[in-house]
C-alpha cells in the first residue's frame, strides 16, 4: 500500500539541483488547466527548472492535482484556507514559497492570482499570471474577478493562452509589453487507451442514434443549455441524437429542468465528472463545444488528438484551433438552431467529418506542440529570474521568514 505523504508544511530545504517555479491553482476537480500544468511539469526538467505544484485545501483532505503530482515524485503543497479573506492564506503561501526555494510563482485563476500577488511580493520573487478567461459566473465570482483584474495588471508577466486572451488582457489594462501568448498544448502525457463505449456506459446500449459529447464545468459560460436546445431542434428535424454532457457545477439543476421541459430525458445525460476524458471523446461521433466564452479549450485539443470531429462556437481562442471548413465546424454562440445545423451537416457527411478530423490532427502537431509551449515558458522564467538574482531573492526571503517576517 502506497503511503500518503503528509500535507504538513515542509521544513527548510537545501537548494534544489534545478531552479524551481511554483504553479498555483485553486482546483475543484482535475480538468484541462490541471492537465496542462502537470504535462508542462513533466517536460520542464530538461530546461533547468523543476515545477512545484500548489493548491488550496478548502476543507478537503486531498486535492487531485496535488495527489497526482506527489505520485509522480514532484514537490507539492496545500494552503489551508479556513477563511477566504484571512491574511494568513497569503502568509502560508509565502512561507511555502520560501521554504521550497521557489524563484518564480505562476498563478492560474483569480484565487491563486490574488493570494499569489500578496505572497510573491512578500517573498520578493516575480509572478506570472496565466489568463484563460473570465466567467462572471455569479456575484461572488464577479467580485473576485474585479480583484483579479487588479492583480493581473500588477503581474510581472501575463501568459495569455490564445490571441483572444491577449486582447482580453489589453482590455483589462495589462501593459502590452508584459503579455506573452503561449497557447495550450497537446497533453500527450495523458496517454490513450481504447475508446469507451459511451452507449453502454450511459445505458444507451443498442440505441442506433449518433452520440455527441460535451465536457466542461456546468456553468453559464460553457453553454450546455444551448446544446440541450440544439438536441431538441435536431429531434424536430427528424435527426435524433444522444448527447452525453460530462462535468459538474452549479447549473446542474437548471439543466435537469431544461432537459425535462424539452422531453429529452431519453436523449441527454448529465454524466458527471469522468476520468480518462480522451477515451470518452474517442467513443463519440462528435465533440460539441457550445460555449459562450472560452480561452482555448483543452477538450478541443483532446478531440483533435483522438480523431473525433468537432463542432464548436466561434468564441475566444476557439477559431485559433477550429478553422471552419478545415478542422471542424464553427457557429455563432448562443444560437441553438445554428448549432443544430452544424451538427446535422457533420453527421450527414461522415467522409467530410473524417477529412476535417485528419486536418485537425495535423494542425494539433503543428500549432500546439507541447515542447514549443515548455520552451516558451522556460524562456519566460529565465528572463524574469536570472540565476544570480533568483538565488539572492530566495536567500533573502528565507532569512526574512525564518526571522518571523
Amino acid at each position: 500500500m502506497t503511503r500518503r505523504r503528509s500535507p504538513a508544511r515542509p521544513g527548510p530545504q537545501t537548494p534544489p539541483a534545478r531552479r524551481r517555479v511554483a504553479h498555483l491553482i485553486a482546483s475543484n476537480f482535475f480538468g484541462g488547466p490541471e492537465r496542462q500544468i502537470l504535462g508542462h511539469a513533466a517536460r520542464l526538467g530538461r530546461y533547468g527548472w523543476e515545477a512545484v505544484i500548489g493548491s488550496f485545501r478548502e476543507g478537503r483532505p486531498a486535492v487531485e492535482i496535488v495527489e497526482r503530482a506527489r505520485e509522480r515524485g514532484r514537490p507539492a503543497f496545500l494552503v489551508d484556507t479556513a477563511s477566504p479573506f484571512s491574511p494568513d492564506n497569503a502568509r502560508q503561501l509565502a512561507r511555502f514559497l520560501s521554504e521550497m526555494r521557489v524563484e518564480v510563482l505562476a498563478t492560474h485563476g483569480y484565487k491563486a492570482d490574488i493570494y499569489g500577488h500578496l505572497a510573491a511580493a512578500k517573498v520578493g520573487i516575480p509572478r506570472i499570471a496565466f489568463l484563460r478567461g473570465l466567467t462572471g459566473e455569479n456575484l461572488k465570482v464577479r467580485l473576485y474577478e474585479r480583484a483579479y483584474r487588479w492583480s493581473l495588471r500588477r503581474a510581472d508577466r501575463v501568459v495569455a493562452v490564445s490571441e483572444a486572451m491577449r486582447r482580453l488582457a489589453l482590455r483589462i489594462g495589462v501593459r502590452a509589453e508584459r503579455i506573452c501568448v503561449v497557447r495550450n498544448a497537446d497533453v500527450r502525457e495523458d496517454g490513450f487507451g481504447a475508446p469507451i463505449d459511451v452507449r453502454r456506459a450511459l445505458g444507451w446500449e443498442g440505441d442506433p442514434r449518433p452520440v455527441l459529447i460535451a465536457a466542461g464545468r456546468l456553468s453559464p459560460e460553457k453553454g450546455q443549455d444551448v446544446l440541450v436546445r440544439a438536441v431538441a431542434h435536431l429531434r424536430e428535424r427528424g435527426r435524433p441524437v444522444l448527447a452525453a454532457i460530462l462535468g459538474e457545477g452549479a447549473r446542474r439543476r437548471r439543466l435537469e429542468r431544461l432537459i425535462r421541459r424539452e422531453r429529452l430525458a431519453d436523449s441527454v445525460r448529465l454524466a458527471g465528472f469522468r476520468h480518462e476524458l480522451p477515451r470518452w471523446i474517442a467513443g463519440a461521433d462528435l465533440l460539441v463545444n457550445p460555449s459562450r466564452s472560452e480561452g482555448l479549450p483543452n477538450v478541443i485539443l483532446e478531440a483533435f488528438r483522438v480523431g473525433t470531429p468537432v463542432v464548436a462556437t466561434e468564441v475566444g481562442g476557439v477559431p485559433e484551433a477550429v478553422v471552419d471548413g478545415e478542422t471542424g465546424w464553427t457557429v455563432p454562440p448562443d444560437d441553438p438552431e445554428a448549432l443544430a445545423g452544424a451538427i446535422e451537416q457533420a453527421l450527414r457527411s461522415p467522409a467530410e467529418a473524417q477529412r476535417r478530423a485528419e486536418r485537425a490532427r495535423e494542425r494539433l502537431s503543428r500549432e500546439f506542440d507541447p515542447e514549443r509551449q515548455t520552451r516558451a515558458l522556460a524562456a519566460i522564467y529565465d528572463a524574469l529570474a536570472p540565476r544570480a538574482a533568483g538565488h539572492a531573492a530566495v536567500a533573502r526571503a528565507a532569512e526574512r521568514l525564518s526571522g518571523g517576517g
